[in-house]
């Protein structure tokens, strides 16, 4: 079982629920601290769903390829599935296509992009995924847009539809 629409808005409302609890207490978050907060929480519901969760841990672990990735390995710690792949990205909208340009590669059952952005980007990358992606390829996208209500996602899912490739 993987990630869908309902349980990543859940976790990012959590998320928020941190976020705004930090505010009131006079500690705003800075973007570099959204990232750990959300590894940690994406990183909680794969381990829930019994798959083992890779992303940084400072002084314990680092991330494997992606900043955060879920893996189900065998006996022999060995991976036998990738059910979620994800970037989180709080940076320019340059730095937003580079970690969704990996995402496009990665072979999941999901691929979940948590971004900050402008209005407009959340679109642009939903267009790029029907220009790219391969039938059935599935992704999540959760978009905190500036000029928003504060802490605040909208999250949308996209799924590229079965295509055949004439040879």
């Amino acid at each position: 079982m993987s990630l869908s629409r309902n349980t990543l808005t859940t976790i990012l409302n959590e998320v928020t629920q941190w976020a705004t609890q930090a505010d009131i207490m006079g500690e705003p978050w800075h973007d570099g601290e959204w990232a750990p907060y959300i590894k940690a929480a994406l990183g909680a519901a794969g381990t829930e769903k019994g798959y083992t969760p890779y992303y940084t841990i400072p002084d314990i672990q680092s991330e494997f390829l992606y900043d955060l990735i879920w893996v189900r390995e065998n006996e022999g710690e060995r991976i036998v599935s990738v059910p979620l792949v994800a970037e989180i990205e709080w940076g320019n909208q340059g730095d937003v296509w580079d970690d969704f340009q990996k995402l496009l590669v990665a072979r999941a059952g999901v691929r979940v992009m948590v971004f900050n952005g402008w209005p407009g980007l959340l679109e642009e990358l939903q267009a790029h995924v029907h220009q790219y992606a391969h039938g059935g390829d599935r992704y999540l996208f959760a978009q905190y847009t500036l000029g928003i209500p504060e802490h605040e996602f909208v999250v949308v899912e996209s799924v590229k539809q079965n295509c055949y490739l004439s040879l």
